[in-house]
């Protein structure tokens, strides 16, 4: 599976990095219990050293934070709204991040929705996955997810609109995926010596389907591109069996995209969206 390998990460060794105190909070919020009621969590962090989190929406989806580095901070929220809307027996659930790096680190971060209306919607499994690094520079993401019983979305207009993912250092790297609940995926990874920014808007995961980078799944305007200084290598990559279209590009029976730029002096991508099924 693409994210089970993708989720090996970035080795700890591939960024000289000097350990400091370790910073844990683990994190676990189930809103069914004896009374059914929603659980919200807002959760901020500024440290040194290593930080954990993850928070459950019941078993319908859940979110997962792991950061390393010299200075690590950020926030999180998080909600099990417990609503179970149409009997459908599952769970609204939402999650934002803001998470930040500086002086060398890395992070890693994971959401996952695990409950369908699966007669209607089809399966569950869908998964977004983030994973930036630096070796003596800064690194960001921002994630505004949202669960439900038909689909996983990613809609970052009202949150922060431009620039999700974000890297630079003499060695840095940015890899984001999704993952439809058939294993079809969609990739864009970064990496080199300088700095790089991509923009991913809108993102949509619903059964076998997935759509990355569009605006149309959050109701707001088409925003995806990525940029970057210095040296290095930009991949945008996608696996579907049905069908796949991008940028000025359609393969109607499915198939393996990719496209890669080994850039000096840096690069520039308009639009690395695509659609797939």
């Amino acid at each position: 599976m693409r994210l089970d390998r993708r989720s090996e990460g970035l080795p700890e060794e591939g960024f000289a990095m000097r350990k400091l105190a370790t910073v844990l909070v683990a994190l676990t919020a189930i809103g069914v219990m004896a009374v059914a009621a929603p659980t919200t969590i807002d959760l901020n962090w500024d440290a040194g050293g290593i930080f954990n989190m993850w928070f459950f929406n019941g078993d319908d989806s859940n979110a997962k934070l792991h950061a390393e580095g010299n200075r690590i901070f950020g926030s999180f929220h998080g909600e099990d709204q417990d609503n179970n809307p149409y009997t459908y027996g599952v769970d609204n659930g939402k999650f934002q991040v803001m998470s930040n790096v500086e002086n060398g680190g890395w992070m890693e971060y994971v959401v996952q929705r695990t409950e369908s209306k699966e007669s209607m919607y089809g399966p569950a499994g869908q998964l977004s996955y983030s994973m930036l690094g630096t070796s003596d520079g800064t690194a960001s993401l921002a994630q505004s997810t949202s669960t439900n019983y038909a689909s996983m979305k990613t809609c970052n207009y009202g949150f922060q609109a431009n620039n999700q993912f974000m890297a630079a250092g003499t060695e840095y790297s940015i890899s984001h995926s999704i993952q439809a609940g058939d294993g079809d995926w969609a990739s864009i990874d970064i990496w080199g010596s300088g700095s790089a920014s991509a923009t991913y808007m809108g993102e949509e995961m619903h059964g076998t389907s997935f759509v990355f980078g569009y605006g149309k799944p959050c109701g707001c305007y088409h925003n995806c591109s990525a940029s970057g200084t210095g040296t290095g290598t930009f991949m945008l990559q996608a696996s579907a069996g049905n069908y796949l279209i991008g940028d000025g590009w359609e393969a109607p029976s499915g198939g393996t995209y990719l496209q890669q730029i080994v850039y000096g002096g840096g690069f520039s991508v308009d639009d690395p969206s695509i659609k797939g099924n």
